[in-house]
C-alpha cells in the first residue's frame, strides 16, 4: 500500500509507479498533483485506486479497464476529461465508482451501459454529477 492522503505533495505521478508489481491500494488523495494519470498504474492490479482533490488532468486511462480486483475508484474533484473505460465483467468487488461531483473540474462522457454493465452487482457507489451521460441502465 501507498498512503500519502492530504500531504501537500506536488508534481506529477511519476511513471515508474507501475514497476511496483505488488501494489494494491494507492492513496494519493488530497494533495497537489497534477497532470496526467500515468497508464502505467494500468498494468498493476490494483483493488483502490483514490486519486480525488488534486490537479490531475487529460483522461482515465483505458488500461484501467484491465483491473481484475478492483473495488474503488475515486477521481473527482480534479480536472479529468473523457470516456470512462468499459470495466471488466469478472470485476466482482467492484462497489465504488466516483467520478465526479458537482463543480468540481471533471468533464466525462460517460456510457453507463459500457461502464458499469458488465461490472458486478456489489457496485453501490457511482457518482457521476453533471457528466454528460447516455445509455441505458444495466438490467442487473
Amino acid at each position: 500500500d501507498l498512503r500519502f492522503r492530504s500531504n501537500n505533495i506536488t508534481g506529477a505521478i511519476p511513471t515508474e509507479i507501475g514497476q511496483l508489481s505488488s501494489l494494491r491500494w494507492l492513496y494519493f488523495g488530497d494533495n497537489q498533483l497534477h497532470g496526467t494519470i500515468p497508464t502505467e498504474i494500468g498494468l498493476l492490479d490494483m483493488k483502490r485506486l483514490t486519486l480525488d482533490n488534486n490537479k490531475l488532468t487529460h483522461t482515465i486511462p483505458t488500461e484501467f479497464a484491465a483491473f481484475h480486483e478492483l473495488a474503488q475508484l475515486k477521481v473527482q474533484h480534479n480536472q479529468l476529461t473523457g470516456t470512462i473505460p468499459k470495466l471488466r465483467e469478472n470485476m466482482r468487488s467492484f462497489s465504488s465508482l466516483e467520478l465526479s461531483e458537482e463543480n468540481d473540474g471533471n468533464n466525462f462522457t460517460f456510457n453507463l451501459e459500457d461502464a458499469v454493465a458488465s461490472a458486478t452487482t456489489s457496485l453501490s457507489i457511482v457518482t457521476c454529477v453533471d457528466c454528460a451521460l447516455y445509455g441505458s441502465l444495466p438490467d442487473k
